[in-house]
């Protein structure tokens, strides 16, 4: 036993280290050495988690403009979150989009082949009443294969300028960072008139739903099971909620006897705060 509680310990630790909770390591740790040899309600303790933490950089380099958020601040997935100075990029969309939406060139070399058609026309009527020479005729001929391939030229430019804007449009949003999920700020790391290079200027927490992690006795393995049903007290705020186990990992960890259990938590109006110390009390399995 005492094996299996010092093993706990170690295996607490290094999750905590990976984690940074040091606060709550402290805590459980006591609690883990006073209660690793008696659960007769099978309550464990827990850890509640964000259920995804990003740190967000922008895609290119360049001087912040503005920083649109502040930690502590609840964004929405493909909000504005901050954006690089990108006055010499506005320029260059606002140019290749004229080129790309001008269409006057197309509409001159369309004109152009319609009377080169004309005309071919006319000469063909007239040399087939030998009032034309064969010279003719095919000066005719060529004129219209020559406004063509002007024609041709010009929707070519046409398409090469959308194309252009296309890059343009996609390397200007580049310069602006756009939240990827539904969360909380809980850093921001620069402000707006810094220079950033790829590193990151925020991180953000998904926090409904929140991730519980557990760290449960080997005996236990095999009497839980994907799906069923849990207790989360959480002391710090008075409340117990309901969480559904998502993963159990399947690999025990020979040093403490133990194996990790993930769990999910709803937390739809962001009342629950992730970091917290929390006690697991099991329900029946499904």
């Amino acid at each position: 036993m005492k094996r299996m509680v010092l093993g706990r310990i170690v295996s607490i630790w290094q999750r905590c280290e990976r984690v940074g909770y040091r606060a709550w390591l402290v805590l459980l740790l006591v609690q883990t050495a006073t209660s690793a040899e008696e659960n007769p309600a099978n309550v464990y303790d827990c850890l509640i988690e964000p259920e995804q933490v990003v740190a967000l950089s922008l895609a290119v380099e360049g001087v912040l403009a503005a920083v649109e958020v502040d930690r502590g601040d609840r964004v929405a997935a493909g909000q504005v979150l901050a954006r690089l100075d990108s006055r010499v990029e506005e320029a260059a969309v606002a140019g290749v989009r004229a080129r790309a939406e001008q269409d006057s060139e197309i509409r001159l070399r369309q004109a152009e082949l319609a009377l080169a058609r004309r005309k071919a026309q006319r000469v063909e009527e007239l040399f087939r009443n030998k009032n034309a020479s064969a010279q003719e005729r095919d000066e005719a001929r060529a004129q219209v294969d020559i406004a063509r391939a002007r024609l041709g030229q010009a929707q070519e430019a046409r398409r090469l300028a959308v194309l252009e804007l296309s890059r343009a449009t996609a390397a200007l949003a580049r310069r602006t960072l756009n939240s990827p999920l539904d969360g909380v700020v809980t850093e921001r790391h620069h402000n707006s008139g810094e220079y950033v290079d790829k590193e990151p200027v925020l991180t953000l927490a998904r926090i409904n739903p929140l991730r519980v992690e557990a760290l449960l006795p080997a005996g236990v393995f095999g009497h839980i099971a994907i799906g069923q049903s849990a207790k989360v007290h959480v002391p710090n705020i008075g409340e117990v909620h309901t969480a559904t186990v998502e993963r159990i990992d399947p690999v025990l960890d020979t040093a403490s006897g133990t194996f990790t259990v993930r769990l999910t938590l709803p937390n739809p109006d962001n009342r629950i705060p992730s970091g917290l110390e929390c006690r697991l009390q099991l329900s029946a399995s499904p």
